[in-house]
């Protein structure tokens, strides 16, 4: 396992089907997944398990399908520059957004 703060990356075994996160994220639409460079689809090729404990801290990615053994897995977070601002009871992810997207920038150059 390789992890930053905004990605997290395994190899599979071909029976491994749930990988924990290892990074924060705002909504599980926030986390993208890949194996062996292809994109996957959310709700088809997996699913965000306990999106809700503590924003990502112990969420896991669970695959409909065990990755093939040796696959490149990568999980990453590519959080949106909008930020709900209409609910008062989300102003505080303004910051949040801005942490996440400077760590997403860094990681990437």
């Amino acid at each position: 396992m390789t992890a930053t703060n905004s990605t997290n990356a395994f190899t599979g075994d071909g029976t491994t089907k749930n990988f924990e996160i290892g990074f924060e994220f705002i909504s599980e639409n926030d986390v993208r997944v890949t194996v062996g460079d292809v994109l996957k689809v959310r709700g088809t090729d997996y699913a965000v398990q306990d999106p809700s404990a503590g924003m990502g801290k112990n969420a896991l990615i669970a695959f409909a399908a065990a990755p093939a053994g040796s696959a490149a897995i990568k999980f990453y977070r590519n959080t949106p520059i909008a930020v709900p601002a209409k609910n008062p009871t989300m102003s505080h992810l303004g910051e949040r957004v801005a942490l996440y997207r400077m760590q997403e920038r860094e990681e990437t150059t």
